[in-house]
């Protein structure tokens, strides 16, 4: 047989969201040996549509997420069409609660491509988001502060309604207003991107273009994974519902 080569879908390993295999064709002849994973210029695809189990901080997640919850919040999967996340806080005021990966990854190179995406709601405005990639652990007291003072790339929410696209480079932050501002229960699509060939930040709402940004100072320097995290801010329970989250780095 040629060349040919075919794409494995793994569904369901361990409780991981969908993986794309790109290898030869499984059927050719192999003589002279193969790898089903390229072994070099590959990249890490994550996507999950969040049709599976709930999440607690006592078991600190299943998969490959874990879960920091500040007191009585929870993060549930729920019965939608198609599977969406559900994140609650509890009545107490600033209570937070993130979903993130176990480990740090991810760490930003120049000259390599990364993309995301996410689709969001949340039931009340009157709360801080953040959705992207960021240091882990996260550690106590306001999360969401803390993410911003540390490398991070990625979209947040004020209390305000303000939608913020931001690269952190520690404590150095470019954090620029999209000129978006989110309506309380309305699902939006969240996008960003790397480009190498033009080292530009590019960050999307619902398919349009709102931030270019090309300037290197605040280009995440520490290992990051992604983080979905966030904190009410008026002292009821507020739920945020996420449809679903894709990542893409080159590695």
């Amino acid at each position: 047989m040629g060349a040919s080569t075919k794409r494995l879908n793994v569904f369901g390993l361990g409780g991981d969201p969908h993986m794309s295999v790109l290898g030869p064709d499984i059927s050719a002849d192999s003589a002279t040996g193969i790898y089903l994973v390229p072994q070099s210029g590959r990249d890490v695809e994550i996507f999950d549509d969040f049709v599976h189990s709930s999440y607690s901080a006592t078991i600190d997640g299943e998969g490959q997420w874990g879960a920091t919850i500040d007191s009585g919040g929870t993060i549930t999967c729920a019965p939608a069409e198609g599977g969406h996340l559900v994140m609650t806080t509890d009545t107490t005021d600033d209570d937070d609660l993130q979903l993130h990966s176990h480990d740090e990854w991810f760490l930003f190179d120049s000259t390599k491509n990364l993309s995301f995406e996410c689709r969001v709601k949340c039931d009340n405005t009157d709360v801080s988001l953040f959705y992207g990639l960021a240091e882990i652990p996260i550690v106590g007291g306001d999360a969401n502060a803390t993410i911003l003072a540390e490398s991070c790339v990625g979209f947040h929410l004020d209390e305000d309604a303000n939608l913020f696209f931001v690269t952190s480079n520690d404590t150095t932050n470019t954090d620029t207003d999209t000129g978006f501002n989110v309506t309380a229960d309305a699902f939006n699509t969240l996008t960003f991107t790397y480009t190498a060939a033009d080292t530009t930040w590019r960050a999307y709402v619902d398919g349009v273009l709102k931030v270019t940004d090309s300037s290197a100072v605040t280009n995440p320097a520490s290992e990051m994974g992604i983080v979905m995290s966030m904190r009410n801010g008026d002292g009821s329970a507020n739920v945020t519902t996420i449809d679903y989250v894709y990542c893409n780095a080159e590695m």
